[in-house]
C-alpha cells in the first residue's frame, strides 16, 4: 500500500470535486538527447528546483495484481514534433521519470515511478504513444542457458 499525504488524501476524497489536481511530473532523457522535462498542467511548475515545461499528456497506470511486470501507458500530443524527432533518431529507448504531485505543492512527491524505459512507441500526426515499463533487468532470462543432457551431459 502506497503512502499519501494528508492533503492527497483529501484531494482523492474530496466529493464535490474542489480538491487539489494531481499532476504529473515527467522527466524524459536519453544519453543522446537533451533533458525534457514536462507537466501535464497548462502553466509551467516548479519542483524541487526542477522547472517542468506545461505539456499536453496522459498516464494510465494499469492494474498491479501480480500476474505481469506492471507497465503504464504514456500518450503525449505530437503538435510540435518535439519528441517525435528523437524518437525517430535515437538507437535505443529513452528513460522516463514520473512522479505525481499536487498543485498545491509539487515539492512533495505522493507517488514516483523511477527510471521506466519507452517501449513499443507509436506516432501520427497528433499523438506519440508508448508503454512504460520497469527497468529491463527484471525481464531477463535467469539462468541464461538451458541445464540440457545436450548441455550438461554428465547430470543426467
Amino acid at each position: 500500500m502506497r503512502n499519501f499525504s494528508a492533503t492527497a488524501l483529501n484531494a482523492m476524497n474530496a466529493l464535490d470535486g474542489a480538491g487539489d489536481t494531481f499532476l504529473w511530473l515527467a522527466r524524459i532523457s536519453h544519453p543522446q538527447m537533451t533533458t525534457i522535462d514536462i507537466v501535464n498542467n497548462n502553466v509551467d511548475v516548479l519542483s524541487n528546483s526542477v522547472n517542468y515545461t506545461a505539456y499536453a499528456f496522459g498516464i494510465i497506470v494499469n492494474d498491479d495484481n501480480g500476474d505481469r511486470i506492471p507497465e503504464l501507458k504514456l500518450t503525449v500530443d505530437n503538435v510540435d514534433r518535439m519528441l517525435v524527432d528523437e524518437i525517430r533518431t535515437l538507437p535505443s529507448a529513452m528513460t522516463v521519470d514520473l512522479q505525481l504531485v499536487l498543485a498545491s505543492d509539487p515539492d512533495v512527491v505522493e507517488m514516483e515511478f523511477p527510471s521506466m524505459t519507452l517501449r513499443r512507441v507509436n506516432y501520427n500526426a497528433t499523438t506519440i504513444t508508448g508503454t512504460l515499463v520497469v527497468s529491463e533487468m527484471l525481464s531477463i532470462r535467469f539462468p541464461k542457458g538451458k541445464i540440457t543432457a545436450e548441455n550438461y551431459a554428465g547430470i543426467f
